[in-house]
């Protein structure tokens, strides 16, 4: 089952899928929250690269690994073939329980941008929060892992200053040479998907072809 949020689409600009993939048996007020999400970053990624056609898609499934602790390494895998299955460009796997950490006593979020999908645990921010709080914390995290998607490194100056603690103060967002580098990253990106999609055979392997050459082997990073 999925669901779209799209702020507003045009033709003649490249089109962005971000997935949200979400447990299908997730409790009704996670789901609220996810909801809100979509339609928060949606509104604000089209504000912001207004040269691009955003579309948020949230997606449940009933298949979502449940082995506790939640293994980011499986999610990752498990969200990489969603997003090939579902032709998206980039993927957040969402779950309200913790994350198994590797270098830290907790952490809330494992990007990768090899595969471009991350995983985001909302568990420390269910805790900690309430529901004003977490419909600003939670957007914010996004954009922290999405930044490292998008080349982005952390900067003590913006949303990408990492911390433990998502807990709703300022630097929620980021910097203008931020997004000027996303900008740029982005664009870098669209055109050869968009060649790519015309010509349709060998889309998917020919892309991440293209992602190895880029980025070589990259590896997830623990954000705190």
């Amino acid at each position: 089952m999925s669901e779209n949020c799209k702020a507003g689409r045009d033709e003649n600009h490249p089109q962005i899928t971000i997935g949200c993939l979400l447990d299908a048996s997730e409790e009704s007020r996670v789901r609220q929250q996810v909801e809100g999400l979509l339609k928060t970053l949606a509104q604000s990624l089209q504000q912001d690269f207004p040269e691009f056609s955003w579309s948020l898609r949230l997606i449940l499934r009933r298949d979502f690994p449940r082995s506790l602790p939640m293994d980011p390494q499986v999610l990752l895998e498990y969200g990489s073939d969603i997003k090939i299955e579902y032709s998206l460009d980039f993927l957040l796997v969402l779950t309200s329980l913790p994350l198994k950490a590797r270098f830290a006593q907790t952490v809330n979020a494992v990007p990768s941008n090899l595969l471009e999908t991350g995983v985001i645990s909302l568990a420390r921010l269910l805790e900690n929060m309430d529901a004003a709080d977490m419909e600003r914390a939670l957007p914010a995290l996004c954009r922290h892992v999405l930044g490292h998607f998008w080349g982005l490194d952390h900067d003590d100056h913006s949303v990408m200053r990492p911390r433990e603690l998502w807990a709703g103060e300022e630097l929620l967002d980021w910097s203008r040479q931020e997004k000027e580098e996303i900008r740029l990253y982005l664009q870098d990106i669209a055109d050869p998907r968009l060649e790519e999609t015309s010509v349709a055979a060998t889309t998917v392997w020919r892309f991440y072809a293209q992602v190895l050459r880029r980025e070589g082997l990259a590896i997830a990073r623990d954000i705190l």
